[in-house]
């Protein structure tokens, strides 16, 4: 292929959007029932907003905040998909998946916070020692 570079390629507004929705239907959380999309979250997101409020009812709220990532890819990570016929398509497949080792690696983070502190010991079940059988 001559010369291409990013600019040309990739169209934000078709780009951002396929990374989000390849992301959900990559993700093992989401697929399992564990996780599931929410639009207003989304759309939050997708505002910059950093922190908002999701309320359950209208004496319960919680306080949500936006756990951002990074990554930048090396022009020789890059190479092989921008040298296809698809390219944007390619280079959106191989961000969907480092999100989801990103997201697979918060969760986990999450859940060790929760249940490895005070909830330990009333939310989750601890196997028992051979010598307490």
């Amino acid at each position: 292929m001559a010369n291409n570079k990013l600019q040309d390629i990739i169209i934000p507004e078709l780009f951002a959007p396929y990374v989000i929705m390849r992301t959900k239907e990559l993700s093992a959380l989401i697929n399992s029932g564990a996780a599931q999309s929410n639009t207003m979250i989304d759309t939050n997101i997708s505002n910059g907003v950093k922190h908002f409020k999701v309320s359950y009812d209208k004496h319960a709220s919680i306080t949500i905040p936006v756990l951002v990532r990074g990554k930048a890819w090396t022009a020789t990570e890059l190479a092989d998909a921008i040298d296809s016929d698809a390219p944007m398509t390619n280079i959106g497949e191989i961000i969907a998946k480092w999100w989801n080792i990103q997201e697979q690696k918060i969760m986990a983070a999450i859940l060790s916070g929760v249940f490895g502190g005070t909830l330990q010991t009333t939310h989750s079940i601890i196997a028992e020692s051979s010598s307490t059988r």
